[in-house]
């Protein structure tokens, strides 16, 4: 597969990030259009995951045929100073048999004493 994503932009204040580039790229990659979660594992670029725990839960809006699904992936345990946790939640639609992804949101969870305890789009010190 080609190298042509190179992962998901900076979000912003909110922790949204954009889509549109990705969506072009799963317009080239039919067979990762056709699973949110296979497709989440390559908007965020997940390799080797340096987390001491990597997470991903899908919810659909109905358990036959849903029309659209919300992907979480969580790596937690981080080795930085100051960042412990990133969570990544998408939201996608169905078109046919492949999925689009909608809306992209990037929060973090800050170590003990740099910040935050709960996940936010507000940086860590």
């Amino acid at each position: 597969m080609p190298d042509d994503w190179r992962g998901p932009p900076a979000p912003d204040g909110s922790g949204q990030v954009g889509v549109e580039g990705f969506n072009r790229f799963l317009s080239d990659h039919r067979d990762l259009a056709r699973s949110p979660v296979r497709a989440t594992v390559e908007f965020v670029r997940l390799r080797d995951p340096a987390a001491l725990t990597t997470r991903v839960g899908a919810e659909a809006s109905r358990l036959e045929n849903p029309d659209s699904v919300r992907v979480v992936l969580t790596e937690d345990g981080l080795p930085d100073d100051s960042v412990r946790a990133v969570r990544y939640a998408l939201e996608f639609t169905r078109s046919g048999n492949r999925w689009r992804l909608e809306s992209a949101r990037r929060t973090q969870r800050c170590q003990p004493g740099r910040g935050h305890q709960r996940f936010s789009p507000k940086p860590c010190q």
